[in-house]
């Protein structure tokens, strides 16, 4: 199985600076003091609701069109390149010493 290749462009950068921010809010509501459970529920419903499927959806849809294209350019005939006759006569033959 072929993994797809890591991109670094702006949307890496992006989720890599979405997921761990979604964790320290849903860390930061469940394990300190002065939360109502209500705000608690409504928290991480948020982060897991939007943010998760969100970085998700977006990653598996680009995967997805990638591998779209690679069929289409796979089906597409290799192009055919005539060399004109006097183009072969200009390339010295190589001699064997042997």
């Amino acid at each position: 199985m072929k993994f797809p290749q890591l991109r670094l462009n702006s949307v890496t950068g992006i989720t890599l600076l979405l997921l761990p921010l979604g964790y320290m809010v849903v860390y930061a509501v469940l394990f300190t003091e002065g939360y109502t459970t209500e705000l608690r529920a409504m928290v991480i419903g948020a982060i897991v609701g939007k943010l998760v499927p969100d970085i998700v959806s977006y990653w598996l849809d680009s995967t997805a069109r990638e591998a779209k294209k690679a069929e289409e350019v796979a089906k597409q005939p290799t192009p055919q390149v005539e060399v004109p006759a006097q183009t072969l006569d200009a390339i010295p033959e190589k001699k064997n010493d042997s």
